[in-house]
């Protein structure tokens, strides 16, 4: 049975302060159900403890902002555990600052720990992938070196940070086997930097089979329209409520806000500000399952954000056959493909979004439904266990 090691520094906790995203977790959890062995090494930076304390008082104000998840409890000790039959290692990393170098004595005592721990266990990895550049990208290749196993190392977009920690980072991309790109857009923009890979791939996420409707979708007339995801700056939720308070000046139209987050109570100020609060339901967080009714309900699906490096809730609501648009230039764009089989429009500019929002609702029905059947049919190769697949296939034979 093959052997597959993920490092990253994001992945879930097994306390309420679980936050980020789940893509390492699904790609971990869908492997162990195609039948490999999976082991997690989760690098948790650690700072000074001053950097904690500012952390308590700037905590909203950042997340607002950004959405970063800011942790206010310094750890200090290495944790393993069992999660959906994937084994993880959680090790905090102590550096200085953020977006700087982790020191050396951190990352050899990070080596010597999970050397120690993989002694006699019987796992010997055939396959090491790797997500996120500092340090994943020298760990990688010193554990590839080590255990004699092919790389991938899988780019999300910000490998700028390389040459800032690493003056051979050049060297240490050549050691990697395999590239995985999150998006088109994140390739063309590391291949600018680096140079064009020979052996890579896109990685893609994928979403539960079960959410993709075995039902075509019925539109409506009721202008319905759906949000969902944290509620933070960059995803620039109030340029859709620009857009639509534009698009409808009588108020015609319905858009549910599935998500929380540090800037809810901006946008239901702004939502009374433009006069359209009767319009705009906020839930809040709900469950992924309960998300999901109500987006069954709506008809159009939009979230322009400022930057995204990839959104799985993209394909939730095409699955549903709802008209989908996303931001032109990020990692969506080329999943979607504009005016075949959902919309793309650049974010900050709601002037612009509220023109396409009149278009797509003013659409002919069979126009309509001619876009909601190409965005299911694109979405049934994006599954979640599909995408998983192809993810350690490309590992495996490029």
């Amino acid at each position: 049975m093959n052997k597959i090691l993920l490092i990253t520094n994001i992945y879930p906790l097994q306390t309420p302060e679980n936050q980020g995203t789940p893509v390492c977790q699904f790609f971990a959890r869908d492997w162990v159900k195609l039948g490999y062995i999976v082991v997690v090494l989760h690098v948790q930076a650690v700072y000074p403890a001053p950097f904690y304390w500012a952390a308590k008082l700037l905590q909203k104000f950042i997340a607002a902002k950004t959405g970063a998840v800011i942790y206010t409890r310094r750890e200090s000790q290495a944790v393993k555990y069992k999660q959906e039959d994937v084994t993880i290692y959680r090790f905090p990393c102590f550096k200085w600052f953020p977006h700087r170098s982790f020191t050396r004595l951190s990352l050899e005592n990070l080596k010597t720990y999970f050397e120690k721990q993989l002694e006699g266990s019987g796992f010997n990895p055939d396959y090491i992938c790797a997500h996120f550049p500092n340090p994943m990208v020298e760990l990688l290749t010193y554990f590839g070196q080590k255990y004699n196993a092919k790389t991938c190392y899988v780019s999300h977009g910000d490998e700028e940070i390389l040459r800032k920690i690493y003056p051979d980072y050049y060297v240490l991309l050549s050691k990697i086997d395999v590239f995985g790109f999150r998006s088109e857009t994140i390739k063309r923009k590391f291949e600018a930097m680096f140079g064009k890979k020979n052996r890579s791939f896109i990685c893609y996420s994928g979403i539960p089979e079960s959410y993709i409707s075995e039902n075509e979708h019925s539109f409506s007339n009721d202008n319905h329209f759906c949000y969902l995801g944290s509620l933070f700056e960059l995803k620039r939720v109030q340029d859709t409520l620009i857009a639509l308070h534009i698009a409808f000046p009588n108020n015609d139209f319905i858009f549910d806000v599935i998500g929380d987050g540090q800037q809810r109570s901006f946008l239901e100020k702004k939502s009374i500000d433009l006069g359209i609060s009767n319009c705009v339901l906020f839930h809040g967080q709900l469950s992924r399952n309960e998300a999901q009714e109500i987006l069954n309900q709506a008809d159009y699906f939009i979230m322009i954000s400022a930057h995204e490096a990839f959104g799985l809730v993209y394909l939730e609501a095409m699955g549903k056959g709802l008209i989908t648009l996303g931001t032109k230039g990020q990692g969506i764009d080329g999943v979607i493909r504009d005016g075949e089989n959902g919309y793309l429009c650049e974010s900050n500019n709601p002037e612009r979004l509220a023109e396409i929002i009149t278009f797509i609702t003013k659409m002919p029905i069979e126009e309509k439904n001619r876009i909601s059947k190409a965005a299911k049919k694109t979405v049934e190769n994006l599954t979640d266990i599909r995408t998983a697949q192809h993810y350690i296939d490309s590992v495996k034979y490029l």
